[in-house]
């Protein structure tokens, strides 16, 4: 069925409408990091969202000084993570995008949108589908709830863990489920990229972004408002079939969805748009699958000092009584393949760094402060042993350690076997 016209619209969908696509193109420009970290692949991206960038923190920062009347801490980027800077400029974009829509609704008298929706619904049906694969296929290719988790994630206890870490721990606790959690965000984004399908992917988005919305309240993780953003144009994509939705689903009438129309209508310029169509679904498999497969093929090719070692023996000399190495003696040491070194302390309190460098022959890491910086040289004693010799701050320290098996503990025994009979 083609589209038909928006003449007869009434004036609260015709604000909403303007609304909510003025919002949604604030939101991919400003504040969410899609053109940014598609510049990963393709570098001009970055070049192109630079001054959206630079706009966006610079709003930020100001709007932030008017509402808590203090300055934003220096280096800390607007973004989608659940931060009081990040929401107070989503907020005063989404007060613009009412301005906006108010002023528009206002001036323009034409009733007819259907020029300026085969515009925007592609905008938010082709975001929505990358943003779905890259959580979809990061998950195969265990670059979010990895079989088994980090090393770091074994240390401490689990009264000890906060909920994000918990949830983390317990998704890696399975292959299939996040399998499965993965190809429920690839699907929709599939079906996406049509528009004959446009609608049940929406409705499948909608599913499954509640569900993720949902994991991530109950566990405070911290990308709740990226998830309600998400769901909000996916709630977009829809919208203009609600009627005919509502009227299939809650009286079982039979109904006709319409087709939007493409942008390119000119049967004799149709050709540009599938280059520009193939091209944007190339991009997205380049850049979620490529980098997934090149992060795999680095932590299965990572030094073998990586790992969870329980420490035997443990020497220091100490350069001052209250010195960094000599306040407690190592429990644990973790050592990520791709990120984070932990250790845990023999009071069984852990500190985890981000900043690390993973040689042949050494391990260094640090605090982002700097107030804490080690340097380890490792070798491998060959008995199922690792001798370690290095400096904290200013200390030497010596200590011996042996590397545990992850895949024997009691956490991964028997990970991906699906057991139908207990006795």
């Amino acid at each position: 069925m083609s589209q038909p016209t928006t003449n007869d619209w009434p004036l609260i969908n015709r604000f909403a409408f303007r609304l909510f696509s003025v919002y949604i193109l604030f939101y991919i420009l400003f504040i969410s990091d899609f053109l940014w970290k598609a510049g990963d692949i393709l570098p001009i991206l970055k070049d192109i969202n630079r001054p959206f960038k630079y706009i966006s923190t610079a709003f930020g920062r100001w709007t932030y000084q008017i509402f808590f009347h203090k300055s934003i801490p220096p280096r800390v980027p607007i973004h989608f993570m659940d931060t009081s800077w990040n929401i107070v400029a989503a907020t005063s974009f989404f007060l613009v995008a009412i301005l906006i829509a108010v002023a528009w609704t206002f001036f323009e008298k034409k009733k007819n949108h259907s020029y300026l929706i085969k515009f925007t619904h592609p905008v938010a049906r082709y975001y929505l589908a990358f943003i779905l694969f890259v959580y979809g296929f990061i998950k195969f290719f265990d670059g979010q709830f990895s079989v088994p988790p980090s090393p770091t994630s074994y240390l401490g206890n689990l009264i000890e863990m906060d909920p994000h870490s918990v949830l983390w721990f317990f998704m890696s606790s399975s292959k299939t489920y996040p399998l499965f959690a993965g190809l429920m965000e690839i699907v929709p984004g599939i079906l996406l990229l049509f528009r004959r399908t446009s609608v049940i992917g929406a409705l499948l988005s909608i599913a499954a972004l509640t569900n993720i919305l949902l994991l991530d309240i109950s566990f405070d993780v911290p990308l709740k408002f990226f998830l309600l953003n998400l769901i909000i144009i996916s709630i977009y994509v829809i919208a203009p079939y609600i009627k005919s939705l509502f009227s299939f689903f809650l009286t079982a009438k039979p109904v006709s969805l319409f087709i939007i129309a493409p942008i390119v209508e000119n049967e004799k310029y149709k050709w540009v748009q599938y280059i520009f169509k193939s091209g944007l679904v190339i991009f997205f498999i380049l850049f979620n699958i490529f980098p997934s497969i090149e992060r795999k093929k680095e932590k299965e090719n990572a030094s073998p000092v990586v790992g969870l070692h329980e420490i035997k023996e443990w020497t220091t000399k100490a350069q001052t009584p209250d010195s960094e190495s000599s306040k407690l003696p190592w429990k644990r040491i973790a050592i990520d393949p791709l990120y984070w070194v932990g250790i845990q302390f023999t009071n069984d309190s852990v500190a985890n760094f981000n900043k690390r460098i993973v040689s042949a022959t050494n391990v260094q890491f640090s605090a982002w402060d700097s107030t804490f910086t080690c340097n380890l040289y490792y070798s491998d004693l060959k008995d199922g042993r690792w001798l370690f010799e290095g400096i904290i701050n200013k200390d030497s320290i010596r200590f011996i350690s042996s590397k545990i098996d992850l895949r024997k503990t009691i956490h991964q025994k028997g990970i991906g076997k699906i057991k139908w009979i207990y006795n």
